[in-house]
């Protein structure tokens, strides 16, 4: 008795987003488990996923990652449309950096409010103007030096950068394993 009801407290909200889902108030989608979320998921392809529950469910359809509950948005107009509501322009603030201290919603990168719409505004006038040296570079001169070291380092660093960001998706799907080593 105590073992069940510790089981339903646990996974409260799991079950209250079930009851949500087939009382229509939420998007359809595939059948979750407690703690490990959906398990049909390609991870080889997870868009062949992604596609094929998009066809069975709809455009808009949910599903868990692990235990966090997530809907998707198959196509581009309701995308285009979601982007403009103001209502979903802030970031979410779930994963695993809501446990590391200090306050990251006024960083760069976990910004919030107006704080990330400054960033996003400023990070994309910078990246439109990266690829707008990149193309002339590449258009108006002999090109990239594969043998230059400093390019080399360059792209190690950021192959690097993806690989240790890459790590921390464990963490995202399943946030209980920051108590367990080698996470810890």
């Amino acid at each position: 008795m105590t073992a069940t009801a510790l089981f339903l407290y646990r996974f409260r909200r799991y079950f209250l987003r079930m009851i949500d889902r087939w009382n229509g108030r939420i998007p359809p989608g595939p059948a979750a488990l407690p703690l490990v979320g959906t398990t049909n998921v390609d991870v080889q392809r997870p868009d062949k996923t992604f596609r094929k529950w998009a066809s069975k469910y709809g455009n808009l359809f949910s599903f868990y990652l692990g235990e966090r509950f997530c809907v998707a948005v198959g196509d581009m107009d309701s995308i285009r449309t979601l982007f403009k509501d103001e209502r979903l322009n802030n970031r979410t603030r779930a994963g695993i950096l809501q446990h590391f201290s200090g306050n990251m919603r006024d960083g760069i990168v976990m910004g919030d409010g107006e704080i990330w719409k400054d960033h996003r505004r400023f990070s994309l006038q910078a990246l439109r103007d990266f690829v707008a040296d990149v193309a002339s570079l590449m258009l108006f001169s002999d090109g990239v030096d594969m043998a230059d070291q400093r390019f080399n380092e360059f792209a190690d660093n950021v192959a690097k950068v993806i690989a240790d960001l890459s790590q921390g998706a464990a963490l995202e799907m399943y946030p209980w394993l920051r108590f367990i080593y080698p996470f810890s």
